[in-house]
Order: structure tokens, then C-alpha cells, then sequence
């Protein structure tokens, strides 16, 4: 269950790092922005949830 969530973790930071770095080489900044603070904001507090002993997220 650890290694499932440390791959979502993965998966989902992979795909951030990949659009932001997409965003700079196309210079589409607005159209990505907030679509990222939204997934790290998730990313986020799934983590501190899971790292506080929660359940899994949805």
C-alpha cells in the first residue's frame, strides 16, 4: 500500500514537473499555473493525510 502510494505520489509529481516544464518551453503560462497550484495543492494534502495516519484519499 506504501509503494502504490509512493508511485501515485510519483506519477502525479512526474506529470507536474512535465506540464510546468512544457508550459516555460511553450511560454503558456496562464493556461498551466493554476492547473498545477491545484494538483500540488492536492498532491499536498493527500500526502499530510496519509503521513497523519488518514485514510487514503479519493
Amino acid at each position: 500500500m506504501e509503494s502504490d502510494s509512493f508511485t501515485n505520489f510519483e506519477k502525479e509529481h512526474s506529470h507536474i514537473v512535465s506540464t510546468i516544464s512544457r508550459s516555460i518551453l511553450e511560454r503558456d503560462y496562464n493556461n498551466t499555473i493554476l492547473d498545477n497550484q491545484i494538483r500540488l495543492n492536492t498532491l499536498w494534502k493527500s500526502v499530510t493525510h496519509r503521513v497523519n495516519g488518514g485514510e487514503k484519499t479519493k
